[in-house]
């Protein structure tokens, strides 16, 4: 049974995140298939949102999310959120061309507190 977790809030947002990111030791990995390696190479480049990366099979795996279909083989998570932040990326209204992606979703130390005075 999963802890209890705190009071809604910044701490419950961050309990919740790490326990989502944390692999559950009692899940195997899931095995990975040569289409895998394949779509993790065309993720891994700076450019996975341009058509000469996106045509290369990208926008299949994003489709068949969009239309509820399932895959031939389950992906990690990992190349999930890739296909995902690629699909944002090419959409201008989503993710805007000049916009920057922070290294971490943790705030930076020298940025102020972002708790009510």
């Amino acid at each position: 049974m999963a802890l209890p977790l705190p009071p809604p809030g910044p701490d419950h947002y961050a309990a919740r995140r790490a326990r989502w990111i944390t692999t559950a030791p009692h899940h195997p990995p899931i095995d990975t298939h040569p289409s895998h390696s394949r779509l993790h190479r065309l993720l891994s480049t700076p450019d996975t949102h341009t058509d000469h990366i996106w045509h290369r099979g990208v926008d299949q795996v994003w489709n068949a999310f969009g239309k509820g279909n399932k895959l031939k083989h389950p992906l990690p998570m990992s190349l999930v959120i890739k296909v995902v932040h690629a699909a944002w990326r090419r959409d201008p209204e989503t993710w805007p061309e000049d916009a920057v992606v922070p290294d971490s979703d943790d705030p930076p130390d020298n940025n102020p507190s972002t708790e009510p005075p």
